[in-house]
């Protein structure tokens, strides 16, 4: 497997001198190739950060939508400000995404604390999304037990 990496380099004045933000990418496509001799068959993805931070929560949507295609059983887990993905009636990418997710069959599972820890109740949850009370066992067990693929952002 041949991992394709962009590197990017933003510049911004800051007083005399000046910041530099590196953000290095892996493709989305090399994430989910088999690796050799391995037949992969689950992705377990989980985020963590909220849908409007840099680029995590819409990366984890193109990555699921891609295996989804390649024939991938797909879960996603949401954990700490990544419970603000599952909120329904959300504009732009993430909102959109998370539809088409939950009816492309990708299971997404929240933790029910986190949801619980910043007032979003189920009413105000995407159907589909289920809320997961023992989140770290959950998904620890799955990881072990299922998933061929780890994506964390």
């Amino acid at each position: 497997m041949v991992l394709e990496i962009v590197i990017e380099v933003d510049t911004y004045p800051r007083g005399k001198s000046l910041y530099v933000k590196k953000r290095i990418y892996v493709l989305d496509e090399c994430l989910l190739e088999n690796l050799e001799g391995v037949h992969m068959t689950n992705v377990c993805l989980l985020i963590t950060k909220p849908p409007h931070s840099d680029e995590g929560a819409e990366r984890m949507c193109g990555i699921s939508r891609r295996a989804r295609e390649k024939g991938l059983n797909v879960t996603i887990y949401m954990l700490g400000d990544g419970v603000l993905c599952a909120k329904k009636n959300q504009k732009g990418y993430v909102g959109k995404n998370m539809k088409e997710a939950i009816k492309n069959g990708v299971v997404i599972k929240a933790s029910a604390k986190d949801l619980q820890a910043r007032a979003i109740p189920m009413e105000h949850v995407e159907p589909g999304v289920e809320a997961i009370e023992d989140f770290e066992d959950a998904f620890v067990e799955d990881i072990m037990e299922n998933a061929d693929r780890v994506i964390s952002w």
